[in-house]
């Protein structure tokens, strides 16, 4: 973000202020929705695992399926452990927000660098305010009926991933990564599939070999 405000690109600048306006009424809606008990279910579920150890109680477990590590591996709910115990829901409404936020500031900048040609910004703008933070991004957002699945934060996780994959930053690889392998057991194949699409892209482009390609392709 730091370049955008260097470089005075109002586009970019007008593009994350907009996005981060969408979300902000987001998170506002979420609330609403909660306070007037339009979530049950798996919400609490994932408040207990996340607060619930630094309670007292044992690691994973919750009130309706006990130990809940026999079906799930929601590591990431004890990262937020923090947040759940000093607020509560909203402490995890907040991390998940923030995720957001984050990818955005992450990606942005580095999207726009592609071209300085104004239709290439453009459709920078459409991804992220049709799809990034559209219509179908606040029914993933909103999660209705449930409130609440550490699953929905693979999708920001995901986004700043490709993108460090992108940008060749070894150490946000790693850290989105190990990230998205806590947040469920399957977060293992979405980082493999990402990476596999990235090599892919890479090949096409004739930046690796066709050797190096299938190696890593069959490594991951």
């Amino acid at each position: 973000m730091i370049e955008l405000f260097k470089k005075r690109d109002f586009f970019g600048l007008a593009i994350f202020f907009a996005v981060l306006g969408i979300f902000t009424w987001y998170f506002i809606a979420k609330l609403a929705l909660f306070d007037k008990l339009f979530y049950q279910s798996d919400l609490y579920t994932h408040l207990e695992i996340a607060r619930g150890w630094l309670q007292g109680r044992p690691l994973m477990h919750e009130n309706c399926y006990g130990y809940h590590n026999k079906l799930h591996n929601y590591f990431f709910d004890l990262l937020m452990g923090p947040f759940a115990k000093q607020w509560g829901v909203y402490g995890i409404f907040g991390v998940q927000l923030a995720l957001h936020i984050w990818a955005l500031a992450y990606t942005l900048p580095t999207l726009l660098k592609g071209s300085n040609s104004f239709n290439h910004k453009l459709v920078v703008a459409v991804l992220y305010i049709t799809v990034f933070s559209g219509p179908y991004a606040f029914w993933l957002y909103d999660d209705p009926h449930y409130g609440f699945h550490t699953e929905m934060l693979y999708v920001p996780l995901g986004f700043m991933f490709a993108v460090s994959l992108y940008k060749k930053q070894h150490w946000v690889s790693i850290v989105t990564a190990l990230l998205m392998l806590s947040v469920k057991e399957d977060g293992a194949v979405i980082v493999a599939c990402i990476h596999l699409l990235y090599l892919a892209m890479q090949f096409i482009a004739k930046k690796i070999t066709p050797k190096r390609w299938l190696l890593q392709s069959l490594l991951w």
